[in-house]
């Protein structure tokens, strides 16, 4: 519980930092999608640590419930986080169906 505690302040820092850099319209847009996703994802996260807490692994583990749910795991982050990555580097905010990261155009 402390590596995920840990792990929690290092992304919010993250996060901060990034926020303070974004400053088109665009790439605040997706970087509140990724937060919107966070947030749900997190939601689940702590449902998960609830009931692993109060000694209900079967349930906490089961499709549904806690943050093993498709519903609560974030996916929809990933493709934000494309998005973002786009914006970042080359100024638009195409989607990338491979997930993989944009690629810098060299002069």
């Amino acid at each position: 519980m402390n590596a995920i505690a840990s792990a929690r302040k290092n992304i919010d820092e993250n996060l901060g930092q990034l926020d303070r850099l974004l400053s088109t319209p665009k790439s605040k847009e997706i970087f509140n999608a990724i937060q919107s996703a966070r947030d749900k994802y997190r939601a689940g996260q702590e449902e998960f640590i609830r009931l692993v807490a109060d000694g209900k692994k079967p349930e906490a583990t089961s499709d549904g419930a806690g943050a093993g749910s498709n519903a609560t795991h974030g996916h929809g982050s990933r493709h934000a986080t494309a998005a973002l990555a786009s914006v970042a580097t080359n100024g638009n905010s195409s989607s990338r169906s491979d997930h993989s990261p944009p690629t810098r155009m060299r002069a």
